[in-house]
């Protein structure tokens, strides 16, 4: 139409606004979440039919010249394009879950991987040591009859499957865990304790020890002497100490005494079977107290002595023959002593001699009681013939020597031992030979360090006899250094794992259908972990006619004679099995209700929980008490969310099972089940290079040591036999946030800042960072700055550290986590991850 000229066909007013929308053209660029796909929505599809209805090359619709919404015609074209605007919609659906950028099903993400033989990973149950007690046997009344059976086994076979379920916690629900290992249990091993108290004996420093019996009546001042083999046998004369008592504090309860003395012990402390003996007499020698020479009148010294007279010169100093031994290797003593007896095979007698610095030990070999007159004086006393050394030094110091006499010898107690548990070998509190090498113990106790509690697996490598009590040696040192009297050995110690078994019928075979499929009927299916490339294996056993039928990654491998099957799981975790065709992998042989499963069910974080938490038993056999966990239940790994199958699926491919590279170690480990995050790296340990591995497990979580064990086990498979690998943990780094933001007065104020609060834990939250990721203040910024409301953001505190008191800068431009090192005496240390701390912000608040 032109001017203003009048066409007929426009009369109607068909030809106005309309024109062909759909299909639109689809273009998307690199790098989208989600991709267009649709040729049209509802409305362009129905602009576009109507618009057809006037073409030109539609000639034989130009008669329907109404476009009436109530017109039959009209509504047909708007039910088509209402079918296409569905079609369309899921058109796009469909489109997006063929990609692995843009898919949002994790079923979408399953069958891509099933294209590149890759596997999600299908979560692994926890596991944990179980340590068992077992009811102790009554107490035998003594009596002459035979013995009597209490009912009560002196020893349990503990099979595999045993069930114990957890006390839930809040917002928790029961988790049962199956023993997968059978053991011998004996009420002997319930808790075993190491020895706490040890016989003390002398030794070179010590000023203490504790002695037999309570009742002792020893007195400060009494004589000690510690003697043994080397002084007795004459090997070495001056292995010997005396001392003097200082205390003596009874323990009625453990019937012992603890001795202290005056000097501590020097080198010369005999080592060879130590005596100790105790004076209970302390006296002086015959003519100790005599009158003084000086003082006698000079008719008694003349009838003392020859050659005296009244001229001062001749009287000499002291008495004459002033001597302790006027009788060879004899000494008279004040008075008469009963209790100075000789020396015997059933008596042990000494005598000590001591004048100044000057102290001596004899034997007393013999007594006798004598009358004697000198000195001017008269007395009864005691003899006693003495075999020893030195005794000549004693000869001339009547006054001053002092007499440690009536020896009598004690015998030396248990002290307590108060050294640390620590390294390869514990020695009990009493005998256990028979516990077998290679069994798994539990080690708990409060650390030597502080007062937390700390527990470890160990391995036995044997048990030895140590006096009447066992040794025990363990394969390897412990980690941790324990306070003695709060271990405690846990040897009835069974490996459990989350599930809980099921047995089910699945059905009849028939060898005239091939690739026959079964369901699981409960769900989810338990995975262990296990050595092999994905680090699970189900704990699935299948039978048919009573034999057992392998599982395989695929029937394409196998055989036409191969009893295999293939496993796949389904959203909810079911699983689901498949045989073959005869060709790839053997038919089922025709029965009725021939193929039977065993499985377990239960898997994931769920099953992670804290020491003793699993206690309830529900399997008991006869003689089986209780049950705990010593060890917190670690390792649940939930199957891969769609995030972590789409971040993890192309490492099979990198890899393809194979370990070469360093980037292959990393890729590796990160698809290995139980592992979030992995950083490889090369160290030099001075006497070689390794490639050293850092690694997290979900959520943060440090991986199981089972973990770890087996992914070295598996990438020492896979890679070069000669690379050495090792692995650990991260370090958990955290620095802390204190910022005021400036709000859009049109947006509310606690939402802005719970949103701000918000963006920071998820940039700078565990899944959001790598190992060694720098964090710097222009990042915090730009973080809260592009949250909704924000105008403006001023960061106050930005540190590493506990308190804002102890930083230099409270505001640092950058945080720079440490990498994986060799660090002192050649320990590994692990990279660290820096994260935002979890405790709340210095502050966050609004500008005025």
């Amino acid at each position: 139409m032109s001017g203003g000229e009048f066409n007929p066909q426009s009369a109607c007013g068909c030809c106005a606004g309309v024109g062909i929308e759909a299909p639109t053209a689809i273009h998307n660029r690199p790098g989208l979440s989600a991709i267009a796909y649709r040729i049209g929505t509802h409305g362009q599809v129905l602009a576009s039919l109507r618009a057809r209805l006037s073409s030109q090359d539609h000639p034989a619709l130009e008669k329907l010249r109404t476009r009436d919404h109530d017109d039959f015609s009209i509504a047909l074209l708007d039910a088509y394009a209402c079918m296409a605007d569905v079609l369309g919609f899921y058109q796009e659906r469909l489109a997006n879950e063929a990609y692995l950028r843009t898919a949002g099903e994790r079923l979408s993400l399953s069958e891509l991987a099933r294209l590149i033989g890759y596997r999600l990973k299908p979560g692994v149950a926890a596991e944990t040591c179980l340590a068992f007690t077992l009811q102790e046997p009554p107490p035998q009344a003594p009596s002459s009859e035979p013995k009597q059976t209490s009912g009560v086994p002196d020893k349990v076979t503990l099979d595999v499957g045993i069930k114990v379920q957890s006390v839930p916690g809040p917002d928790e629900k029961p988790q049962t865990f199956e023993t997968v290992e059978s053991i011998e249990a004996r009420p002997a091993w319930n808790a075993l304790k190491p020895r706490i108290s040890q016989t003390c004996l002398p030794a070179s420093g010590r000023t203490d020890l504790y002695l037999q019996g309570a009742n002792l009546i020893l007195r400060p001042g009494d004589g000690l002497l510690f003697i043994g083999d080397e002084f007795i046998g004459g090997a070495d004369k001056t292995r010997w100490q005396f001392r003097l008592v200082t205390t003596a504090v009874p323990d009625a309860d453990r019937q012992r005494t603890r001795v202290t003395w005056d000097m501590a012990l020097t080198a010369k402390t005999p080592a060879q079977n130590p005596q100790v003996h105790v004076f209970r007499k302390r006296a002086a020698v015959f003519g100790h107290n005599a009158p003084d020479w000086a003082a006698m009148p000079v008719s008694i010294k003349k009838a003392y002595k020859s050659g005296v007279t009244d001229d001062p010169l001749t009287w000499g100093s002291e008495w004459p023959n002033f001597k302790i031994d006027t009788v060879a290797n004899t000494v008279d003593m004040d008075a008469v002593y009963a209790d100075v007896v000789p020396h015997d095979q059933e008596t042990s007698s000494w005598l000590v001699l001591a004048a100044g610095s000057n102290i001596a030990p004899f034997k007393v070999t013999g007594t006798s009681v004598i009358s004697r007159a000198a000195f001017a004086m008269a007395a009864k006393t005691t003899r006693a013939a003495l075999s020893g050394d030195n005794l000549s030094v004693f000869s001339g110091k009547v006054r001053e020597t002092a007499v440690y006499a009536a020896s009598q010898a004690l015998q030396f107690a248990e002290a307590p031992d108060s050294s640390v548990v620590s390294g390869n070998q514990v020695v009990l509190d009493k005998s256990v030979d028979d516990l077998p090498p290679g069994r798994r113990l539990v080690v708990t106790g409060r650390a030597q360090n502080g007062d937390a509690e700390k527990t470890e697996v160990v391995t036995l490598k044997s048990v030895a006899p140590h006096g009447k009590a066992s040794q025990l040696t363990f394969e390897e040192k412990l980690a941790h250094e324990y306070q003695r009297d709060t271990v405690v050995i846990y040897a009835n110690v069974a490996l459990a794992t989350h599930g809980e078994t099921v047995r089910q019928i699945l059905g009849g075979g028939a060898a005239r259908l091939s690739h026959q499929r079964f369901a699981l009927k409960h769900a989810p299916l338990t995975f262990v972990g296990a050595g092999n490339e994905t680090g699970a294996e189900a704990a699935l056993e299948v039978r048919v006619n009573d034999i057992r039928w392998r599982q395989a990654p695929t029937l394409y491998a196998v055989g036409p004679d191969d009893r295999s099957y293939v496993l796949r799981t389904g959203e909810d975790g079911a699983g689901i099995l498949q045989f073959g065709d005869g060709r790839r992998g053997a038919r089922l042989p025709t029965g009725q209700d021939n193929v039977r499963a065993v499985y377990r069910k239960g898997i994931g974080a769920a099953g992670n929980l804290k020491a003793g938490q699993i206690s309830q038993l529900l399997t008991r056999p006869l003689g089986l008490k209780a049950a705990s966990n010593p060890l917190p239940a670690a390792g649940g790994v939930d199957a891969d969310s769609a995030d972590a199958a789409r971040r993890n699926m192309p490492l099979g491919v990198r890899t393809l099972g194979r370990v070469v590279s360093v980037r292959d170690y990393e890729d590796y480990a990160r698809a290995y089940t139980g592992i979030a995050k992995a950083q490889a790296a090369v160290l030099d340990t001075g006497v070689g290079r390794i490639v050293f591995l850092t690694v997290a497990g979900d959520g943060g979580a440090q991986p199981a040591d089972a973990t770890l064990d087996k992914l070295l086990d598996a990438l020492k498979r896979n890679g070069d036999p000669l690379v050495r690998c090792e692995t650990k943990a991260y370090s958990e780094a955290t620095f802390h946030l204190a910022l005021r933001v400036k709000r859009d007065p049109d947006h509310d104020a606690k939402k802005v800042l719970a949103d701000v609060k918000a963006a920071l834990r998820a940039a700078f939250s565990f899944d959001a960072r790598d190992f060694g990721q720098i964090v710097a203040r222009s990042e915090i910024i730009a973080v809260a700055q592009g949250v909704a409301g924000v105008l403006g953001v001023d960061l106050d505190h930005f540190y590493r550290g506990a308190l804002p008191c102890q930083q230099k800068h409270l505001v640092e431009e950058r945080l720079i986590p440490a990498s994986a090192k060799v660090g002192e005496n050649g320990a590994r240390v692990a990279a660290e991850l820096l994260l935002l701390d979890d405790g709340p912000l210095d502050y966050l608040e609004e500008m005025p």
